[in-house]
């Protein structure tokens, strides 16, 4: 995940990512697909095929509802 340690793609993000923090965010990320069956969506311009953004839902648990 090299674009997380690219400046100009994380120009609205606080910080960027070191490699290290980039790997273990991938892992995670993969960690979750297996756990919950579902992940992350790529958001792309159609007509370009270029990668806008990434999407997800979180599951969380209201304890309200309890």
């Amino acid at each position: 995940m090299a674009m997380n340690t690219d400046p100009a793609v994380m120009e609205y993000d606080p910080n960027t990512f070191t490699q290290i923090e980039s790997n273990a965010q991938a892992d995670k990320f993969r960690s979750l697909i297996n756990k919950q069956g579902w992940g992350f969506w790529a958001i792309e311009k159609h007509d370009e095929k270029k990668l806008l953004d990434l999407s997800d839902f979180m599951f969380q648990t209201m304890s309200c509802l309890l």
